[in-house]
Formats: structure tokens, C-alpha cells, sequence
């Protein structure tokens, strides 16, 4: 008896050592990742690649394009552009462009060539009625042409509203049909509103500007998007609104409860809940430099890079809603709040403010049960959508395909290496 009391003493005392120790051990490794965290934090904010955030500030009649919005500091800091073009005039005398934030031009200075260019630390974007098509083509017999409404970009911030109060809409040409047209004249607001339709050329002129914060935009956009307009047009409306802000519409989209006052000055972006409770792809609104634009647009290169067949593309998945609701999931998870991802019963899109990236926010409203409350998704139903779309020259994605048999990183190594390989068989010969 005295031994078993004696092996139950030392039990107690071992087992109170070894809760001590586990005690200690754990406090020890709290103290240490609290420490490495703050130094962590410390050398971001020392090496400035941290977001900024302030407001839109127009401190001139001169100023075309300012902002001291949030901007994302990923750059590549290739001095030549990725589809080889010799830009004398983006050529940086910086090797650590990492280590500063981009800053926007409060004068907007366009280059010779009218392009997109690096300046110092400021980008100089293209002024949006360079960048449209301003073609005197003429439409077919029973087709109507779209007019701009431009307006200084300046005056699109009253209020100190960080939307801008312009409406991007965009299709094949500027010919639409009569009833295609008596659609997008719903997104007429006012006087004080801009209106740009984009053309297939005006998309081409964007792309082809300078993106050194997208590095890879230039090659999956020339090489894997296989003339597939639907893909272009996706990746497209994210570009317009990083670069510019504004309203997004599809064309066969019709305001319902959505109107020109539903967006307040306080709103950094604005989206509706679709069927599938994702944000609204066919209708979107954000700030210029929104991070859920950024966040959207590289994961829509990563998954296009990773595609098995140029040609056969799932357009929802890849650059559509799902690629969306990627980017957002992106966006919440630097608030430490987990998106879900799409699917059947799941629903990751609620009303509501959203909170993201640096304090950054989205306004989200209605239901999926009820997704044309604040937007008519088709005001132009289908099988008629279908006819219009043929009469314009235009596919509906589900008939935008063509197997290729070719991936993305295929077809990036041939166009990278035909003139190469080329050259080296004529030797060889």
C-alpha cells in the first residue's frame, strides 16, 4: 500500500510538471508568433507596400484623372511589354517598384502614341474618349448607332462619391438593333452622367495598353482567349472598371428598382445578388483601383492559364460569376471573414456592407430568389436575345466554342518559340 502511495504522489507531481510544461511551452510560442507578426507588420509599412487609402480629390480644371484611392503595389517590373512591343516611353529608371505604392496622375498627360504609360511612381491612363471607337462605319439597314455622352472625368465625382457617375456597355460594333438599342437607352441617367459604348476595337485598344500590375494579361489574352468573345468580354468589363470605375451593364440588362441615386457617395462598390446567390456579373459597379477587380482579374489569368483546351472554355467558371465570387472570396479573407464557394444549396452572396481589404467595402442588394429586383437580368428573353445577338454578329457563350486540343501554356510556348523553332529548322535544313 505505502509503494502504490508513494507511485501515486510521483504520478500527480509528473503530471502536474507535464501541465506546467505544456503551459509554459504554448505561452512561449503565443509570445514568439506575436513578435514575429509585429516585426512582419513593421517592415510592410516600413517598405511602403501597404495599400493607401484616402479619398478622390480634384485639385484643378486641368486634372483629367486623379485619385489617392487604394491601389495594389504587385507589379512586375518588366520595362518591356509582354507582347515584345520596344515602348520607349515605359522605360523605368526604378529597380525596387516594389517598395513604393502606385500613385495616379492629378494632370492627365498623354504620351505621343496616346497610351496607357508609367511616369515617375504615376500612372497616365488613356483618356476614355481616346480609347473609344470613333469610327464613321456605317450600320446595316435596321440597326441603330450608339452615341458617347462624354463628360470631363472630374465632374463624375460630385459629392465626393467615389463611383464615378459614367456607364460602360459594350458589344461587337456600335450597330445595334432596334430593340437591343431601346434597351441600353435605360441607362441614359442625366445630364450629369457619362455614357461609352465599347466596340471590339475600343476592347483591343484597352488590352493593348501598358498593364505592368497585370504581368501576364498581354500573353494569355493574345496566346489561350481564341478569338472567344465571350472571354474577352468578361476579363474586359473587370479591366474598365479597375482602370476607370464606373457602372457595368449587359446589354440586354434594364434597370428596374435600380436607378441613378441608388448608389450614394458612399458606396466603393455596388453589386446585386444574382440567381446562384454570386454578386452580379451582368451588372456591377466600383470605384477606380477597387481591389476585388484586382483580385478578380489575376485569378482569371491563373485559371485561364490552367485551362486544358483554349477552345472549349467554361466562360461562368473561368471568367464569369464563379471568377467573380473568387475575387471576392480574396477580398473578405484579408477581414478574416470566409466566403463559400458557389454551388447548389450554398449561397456566399448576402445583402449587405462587406468589409474587405484594408477597410475597403461593397454594398451588396436584394436576394437570388429575386435577382431582377434592382436589374432585369434578360429584358430580352432568350430564344429572341439569340436572334438579336445573330443580327449583330454576335454569339451567346453556350455557342462560343471550338475544341482546340491545345492548353493555354501550349499555345503560350508556341507563340513564344515559332520563330525561334523556326529559324533553327531552316539551319538544320
Amino acid at each position: 500500500q505505502t509503494q502504490f502511495q508513494a507511485k501515486t504522489v510521483t504520478m500527480r507531481i509528473g503530471c502536474r510538471f507535464l501541465v506546467k510544461f505544456m503551459f509554459f511551452l504554448l505561452l512561449t510560442i503565443l509570445i514568439y508568433e506575436r513578435v514575429i507578426r509585429s516585426v512582419y507588420i513593421a517592415r510592410e509599412l516600413k517598405s511602403n507596400v501597404l495599400l493607401e487609402s484616402s479619398s478622390f480629390s480634384i485639385p484643378d480644371d486641368n486634372s483629367y484623372y486623379e485619385t489617392k484611392q487604394n491601389t495594389i503595389r504587385s507589379l512586375n517590373p518588366l520595362a518591356e511589354d509582354n507582347r515584345g512591343r520596344n515602348h520607349q516611353h515605359n522605360q523605368r529608371n526604378i529597380t525596387n517598384i516594389s517598395r513604393f505604392p502606385i500613385k495616379f496622375s492629378s494632370q492627365h498627360k498623354l504620351n505621343s502614341d496616346n497610351e496607357r504609360h508609367f511616369q515617375g511612381n504615376t500612372f497616365v491612363p488613356l483618356a476614355l474618349e481616346r480609347l473609344i471607337d470613333s469610327s464613321n462605319q456605317p450600320c446595316m439597314e435596321g440597326q441603330r448607332k450608339v452615341s458617347n455622352k462624354h463628360l470631363p472625368y472630374k465632374d463624375l465625382f460630385k459629392s465626393g462619391r467615389k463611383i464615378p457617375q459614367l456607364v460602360h456597355q459594350t458589344s461587337k460594333s456600335r450597330c445595334l438593333t432596334k430593340k437591343v438599342y431601346g434597351v441600353i437607352e435605360s441607362w441614359y441617367f442625366g445630364n450629369d452622367w457619362a455614357y461609352y459604348f465599347h466596340s471590339d476595337e475600343a476592347i483591343e485598344k484597352l488590352f493593348d495598353q501598358y498593364w505592368p500590375e497585370f504581368p501576364h494579361l498581354h500573353l494569355v489574352y493574345s496566346a489561350c482567349l481564341n478569338n472567344r468573345g465571350t472571354l474577352k468580354a468578361d476579363l474586359w468589363r473587370y479591366l474598365i472598371l479597375w482602370e476607370y470605375g464606373g457602372i457595368y451593364a449587359d446589354i440586354d440588362s434594364k434597370p428596374n428598382l435600380f436607378n441613378a441615386t441608388s448608389i450614394t457617395s458612399e458606396d466603393d462598390a455596388f453589386f446585386v445578388v444574382e440567381q446562384y446567390h454570386l454578386l452580379s456579373q451582368y451588372f456591377m459597379a466600383a470605384s477606380p483601383r477597387h481591389p476585388i477587380m484586382y483580385y478578380t482579374i489575376h485569378q482569371v489569368l491563373s485559371q485561364l492559364l490552367d485551362i486544358p483546351d483554349t477552345g472549349e472554355v467554361s466562360a461562368p467558371h473561368i471568367t464569369g460569376p464563379h471568377a467573380l465570387n473568387r475575387g471576392f472570396q480574396y477580398f473578405m479573407k484579408d477581414a478574416g471573414v470566409k466566403v463559400e464557394d458557389g454551388g447548389v444549396g450554398k449561397k456566399p452572396a448576402k445583402a449587405g456592407l462587406w468589409i474587405g481589404t484594408y477597410n475597403r467595402s461593397i454594398t451588396v442588394k436584394g436576394v437570388g430568389e429575386y435577382e431582377n429586383e434592382y436589374v432585369y437580368r434578360e429584358h430580352i428573353r432568350r430564344k429572341q436575345k439569340l436572334k438579336e445577338y445573330e443580327a449583330m454578329g454576335m454569339k451567346h457563350f453556350k455557342m462560343d466554342t471550338h475544341a482546340t486540343q491545345k492548353t493555354c501554356m501550349r499555345a503560350l510556348f508556341d507563340a513564344h518559340h515559332y520563330s525561334t523553332r523556326h529559324l533553327f529548322d531552316t539551319v538544320i535544313s
